[in-house]
């Protein structure tokens, strides 16, 4: 059988008949796929009503539809601004404000994607010149 995580969804209490006046607090959780466990962090950051006033790297990815590892890639293009001056091996954090723009900027997102497949081509040359 393949490997499972066990997720906590929370307590719940259950009215059993409407004369008993105890409650019953039952623990649910499922057990879902270990691959499947970053879509659904994913799915649930996705579904927030009310997003951070900054954001990871990875829920940056998320926000913008990139991977974790292209955003490295956008900042050093100059595409992507992290908040304040982190040095180049902290945590950075992006303003949710500036990404909601970014977001709607269809030119933007065209550049950025531009950028990525640029980085790859030129990562990807040198791979055959050293072949």
């Amino acid at each position: 059988m393949g490997k499972f995580t066990l997720l906590h969804l929370g307590t719940r209490k259950l009215n059993l008949a409407p004369n008993i006046t105890n409650r019953l607090k039952v623990e649910t959780s499922i057990a879902i796929p270990a691959g499947n466990f970053m879509r659904l962090q994913r799915l649930q950051f996705l579904n927030l009503r009310h997003l951070p006033a900054r954001l990871t790297a990875e829920e940056t990815g998320w926000f913008l539809g990139f991977s974790e590892h292209q955003i490295p890639i956008l900042v050093s293009a100059g595409l992507l601004k992290p908040l304040g001056q982190p040095a180049p091996n902290a945590v950075k954090y992006f303003a949710t404000a500036a990404l909601c723009e970014l977001n709607q900027d269809i030119d933007w997102q065209a550049r950025a994607s531009k950028e990525i497949m640029q980085y790859w081509q030129k990562k990807n040359q040198k791979k055959r010149k050293i072949a």
